[in-house]
């Protein structure tokens, strides 16, 4: 199934937005550490920007590709996170426990704190 399929069924089946998770979390992960260069950091904001996604997607229209909205998501909350950052760690410094469980038995690879991406 395709990404804009499985966002419109990701409104009412959470199975959907976990595979859309799945597809995505390598790439949004990747990015965020490219831009932050620290592991604790590109997996904090990783988590905030899945959270919203999560909270946002009945605003998914499907007129691009859900990457593209995606990394819109994930570029403004890196915007933010300077501010955020200055005020404590991100997230209280943990990842969000929705999510990264899966991740981690799903893939092999691992960071270097042992993060698994």
């Amino acid at each position: 199934m395709d990404d804009a399929r499985l966002a419109q069924q990701a409104r009412t089946d959470p199975q959907a937005f976990a595979e859309l998770y799945r597809r995505h979390v390598r790439s949004i992960y990747r990015y965020h550490l490219a831009h932050t260069g620290n592991v604790k950091d590109a997996e904090g904001l990783t988590s905030q920007t899945f959270m919203a996604a999560l909270e946002g997607i009945r605003s998914f229209r499907g007129s691009g590709p859900y990457i593209t909205w995606l990394i819109g998501i994930a570029s403004r909350k890196r915007a933010f996170f300077p501010r955020e950052k200055a005020s404590g760690p991100i997230g209280g410094g943990s990842s969000h426990p929705c999510f990264w469980p899966t991740h981690r038995q799903s893939r092999g690879a691992a960071s270097p704190n042992g993060s698994a991406f």
